[in-house]
């Protein structure tokens, strides 16, 4: 029940910096992330200049990520309770490491924001994982907040676990606020 009443919990809003806020209406994708013996904790930023409703068409087109993130191999949604709570299957392969995980979400549309836990009931090579996406307003265009953590069950190399968490974002926002602003 620990993982119900964390997905259930509203993200909060986060301010960029004022050099952030420069990067950000450059067209830039921000990424803050840390990496150590915990695991990995990434938070990006990416101005998107669309409505909140595509914004949030294009983030919960699960099976489109696959072509957002160079490791991700497939996603495929496997218990869908409803428009707002349901389930994925990932694949991931970086290099020759990989495997699946579970991933279980809850979208609170009125709000514009979704959060997302380890579905812990399923085989995983994460030991934990956990995160938000949160859509807020940014002069005439949204702001998308996309925040993960997680840690791997065995040994993952710091320069995998920093690619994962940095470069792998950047390149999954840029290749989403593509799409959702081609809706």
């Amino acid at each position: 029940m620990l993982w119900l009443s964390l997905a259930l919990a509203a993200p909060p809003s986060v301010t960029p910096s004022e050099v952030e806020k420069s990067q950000l209406n450059q067209g830039e994708v921000v990424v803050r992330a840390t990496v150590d013996e915990g695991g990995s904790d990434a938070l990006g930023l990416v101005v998107v200049k669309t409505t909140a409703q595509k914004l949030w068409t294009a983030i919960l087109d699960i099976e489109a990520r696959v072509n957002d993130s160079s490791d991700l191999k497939a996603a495929t949604v496997y218990d869908r309770q409803s428009r707002w709570d349901f389930a994925v299957q990932y694949t991931v392969s970086i290099l020759g490491w990989g495997g699946d995980f579970h991933i279980r979400y809850h979208w609170n549309e009125a709000e514009n924001w979704c959060t997302y836990t380890l579905d812990t009931t399923k085989e995983n090579i994460l030991l934990s994982a956990d995160g938000s996406y949160r859509v807020d307003p940014y002069g005439d265009a949204q702001l998308l907040t996309y925040h993960t953590r997680n840690k791997t069950k065995i040994y993952t190399p710091e320069w995998v676990q920093k690619r994962i968490a940095a470069s792998s974002m950047g390149s999954l926002l840029d290749r989403l606020r593509k799409r959702a602003e081609g809706l």
